[in-house]
């Protein structure tokens, strides 16, 4: 999508034109120093001329990266004369403050003399001045509304920073078994009244948080003292009794070595329509051993739930079958069946538990390492009997021992600095749109930055597109302790698979669509000095190992991936090379999988790093056409017309992106083009 140009500067673009550049130099948010290449007047605004230099703009775009960038601009001037001062005194010694204000620089053709004809070419903030006897050397630096911006940025009155939350979670419920890990760290503020309190990312009617315990690498439920979030240190708070009682509900995370089941992990794969399963013809115990985890705290309570039957086939003699509870040193008959009762089926349900919290107090107040579950067969003469275990869980509650050990419980309240929510992020409803509902794809978190904490309230260009092309790129996000803006959008960017730039101010959204249409169709006439090259080598990724899912309390993901690419054997590379290690901060979904570019993150990257790509630079010599060119925008080169073929191959069907743009007045529009 190219530029949008004024209609006088367009209609002087096809003929015969001068041209000027315009520089205000802002000394507040309306008044500024105005300068030009020559003395103009423009909308009775007096310009003096005395820049002496034809300084070049450059915009550019990282496609690997989804980076924009432009140019730093020395403004190389005469020390003229403004009222009572030179400009190198009013720009330093004067009334006024120039450094770090905003500069504007405007394109004007053919001396109009109305700013309305001009077009704004640069936005930049003056950074430094330096002179010598007769001149005077202006730095300019890009000004963003990013610039030297914090998120998060505000704070309880404690001095906390309230977290910025992005995405959908899902927390745990006292009776949820407890295996995800789609939660968001809420920081302590404050504790009071046998309560503490951790900030929320949003006022909340039910507030859904839990507690990590690191031993069991486990996030789980924590009693709040009230359902919704308070207003604590002036922001919003989860409740938390201070004695932190928590629930775990869990199966054993696998199975241990040495046990004697068949199919031993069907006890544990979350169904109950398979099972583990032993059969005894003789007198004879078999035991299923399960690896449980370590879990801290003081145990309240402790129950093991039990889905099995046991089965008496046939017996000649005196006999008993029986499943026991053996993890403590000693047999807990949960089940069992004898010869009095004749052959058949018994079956104990996962409605019926076992409290098993004084065997674990006298174990040290410790779970065993492995839960174990025996079944025995006991008989003089031949027996036939089975076992079959659908399902095994625990659901434990511990808490801190506030009584008996107030110093430790004491320290314990102090160490939880964070507690885990379940709760989903921010809406978009207070910001760009009136959907209350959570935001929850990687680009709406970024508009939503733009919108929400940069005031950037217009609908980008492009991004009807890029919301139709990107609909299943999900993800979670959040920041707790203050980051650069700038790094959080790039970080976004990268991600979601598009880059973010100003054109003309106007904020617009860029990235490669799958089907692709060319906003410029260029021809050997209106080019010269073209040049054709290749991404390099040491460029290429040809495989991708993966991280995401990040985890809310560890510095490590939960999912991983590795792609390797189909063009990676044409190249002789070593076992590590040409290989990115990638963690994704924010992305869920559409990491991989998918046909077209677009499906995933995956499928995305390897479309541009996947294989070597023509690089196109040129100057476009046609203004008609160079006016109109800017990053972003898609090329396509006329094969008939053009004499240089593309290393042999046709321009026939070949689709570029314009990923550098220089500009200087007087002079050709440069232009650099990758091969999508």
């Amino acid at each position: 999508m190219s530029l949008t140009l004024p209609t006088n500067y367009s209609n002087a673009l096809a003929n015969q034109f001068r041209e000027n550049l315009l520089v205000r130099l802002y000394y507040d948010a309306s008044n500024y120093t105005a300068i030009a290449l020559y003395d103009h007047t423009v909308s009775s605004v007096a310009h003096t001329g005395c820049i002496l230099n034809n300084p070049s703009f450059r915009e550019n775009i990282k496609l690997e990266k989804g980076t924009a960038s432009s140019s730093n601009i020395s403004l190389d001037c005469a020390d003229a004369t403004f009222g009572s001062d030179k400009l190198s005194a009013l720009l330093i010694n004067g009334s006024n403050t120039y450094l770090t204000r905003k500069v504007e620089i405007y394109s004007i053709l053919n001396d109009s003399s109305n700013i309305a004809d001009a077009v704004k070419i640069y936005t930049g903030r003056l950074q430094s001045v330096t002179m010598d006897d007769a001149r005077v050397k202006l730095n300019i630096v890009a000004r963003l509304p990013w610039d030297m911006v914090e998120l998060p940025n505000t704070k309880s009155d404690t001095n906390i920073y309230a977290p910025i939350v992005y995405g959908d979670y899902t927390g745990h419920g006292q009776t949820d078994f407890m295996t995800g890990k789609s939660l968001y760290p809420a920081p302590k503020t404050s504790s009071s009244n046998g309560n503490v309190y951790y900030l929320a990312g949003k006022s909340e009617t039910t507030g859904v948080v839990n507690f990590y315990d690191n031993r069991a690498d486990m996030f789980v439920y924590l009693e709040k003292d009230q359902t919704a979030t308070a207003t604590r240190d002036s922001k919003d708070a989860f409740v938390v009794k201070n004695i932190f009682n928590r629930t775990y509900k869990f199966r054993p995370l696998a199975t241990a070595s040495g046990t004697g089941f068949t199919n031993p992990g069907n006890a544990i794969n979350t169904s109950d329509a398979d099972y583990a399963n032993q059969n005894h013809t003789s007198s004879t115990n078999t035991s299923l051993s399960l690896e449980l985890p370590s879990i801290s705290g003081k145990l309240v309570s402790a129950y093991l739930y039990i889905k099995a039957d046991i089965i008496l086939n046939s017996f000649t003699d005196t006999t008993e079958i029986k499943l026991t509870e053996s993890s403590f040193g000693s047999d807990t008959t949960l089940i069992s069946r004898s010869n009095g009762d004749g052959t058949g089926t018994t079956s104990l349900t996962t409605g019926t538990s076992t409290n098993i919290l004084s065997a674990i107090q006298s174990n040290g107040n410790q779970l065993p390492d492995s839960l174990i579950l025996k079944f025995t067969s006991a008989t003089l003469n031949a027996v036939n009997s089975d076992c079959k275990i659908y399902d095994a869980f625990l659901v434990i509650t511990t808490s801190i021992d506030s009584t008996n050990e107030p110093e430790a419980a004491a320290k314990a309240e102090s160490d939880v600095e964070f507690v885990y929510s379940g709760n989903d992020g921010l809406p978009s409803n207070s910001s760009w749109s009136g959907d209350s509902n959570a935001l929850t794809k990687v680009h709406e978190f970024h508009r939503d930055c733009l919108h929400r904490y940069l005031g950037i309230t217009d609908t980008p260009t492009n991004w009807s597109a890029l919301d139709t092309a990107k609909s299943s790129w999900t993800g979670r996000y959040w920041e707790t302790e203050p980051t650069s803006v700038k790094k959080i959008l790039e970080q976004l960017q990268y991600e979601g698979g598009f880059i973010f730039l100003f054109s003309q101010e106007t904020p617009k959204y860029v990235f490669i669509p799958d089907s692709i249409s060319a906003d410029h169709t260029l021809t050997k006439s209106d080019i010269t000095n073209l040049k054709i090259g290749h991404t390099g080598v040491g460029d290429l990724v040809t495989k991708m190992e993966i991280g995401y899912d990040r985890h809310p309390a560890e510095d490590k993901y939960e999912s991983s991936y590795t792609y390797t690419s189909g063009e990676r054997s044409d190249y002789d590379f070593a076992a590590n090379e040409n290989v990115a290690q990638i963690d994704l901060d924010a992305l869920v979904g559409a990491v991989s999988g998918g046909s077209n570019r677009n499906d995933s993150f995956e499928k995305y990257y390897d479309s541009i790093t996947g294989n070597l790509k023509t690089i196109v630079s040129c100057d476009v010599v046609d203004p008609t056409i160079g006016g109109l060119i800017e990053v972003g925008d898609f090329v396509q080169f006329t094969n008939g017309s053009m004499d240089t073929k593309p290393f042999g191959d046709a321009w026939t069907s070949k689709d570029f992106i314009i990923t550098s743009v220089t500009r200087k007045v007087g002079v050709q529009v440069k232009i650099k083009c990758r091969e999508c």
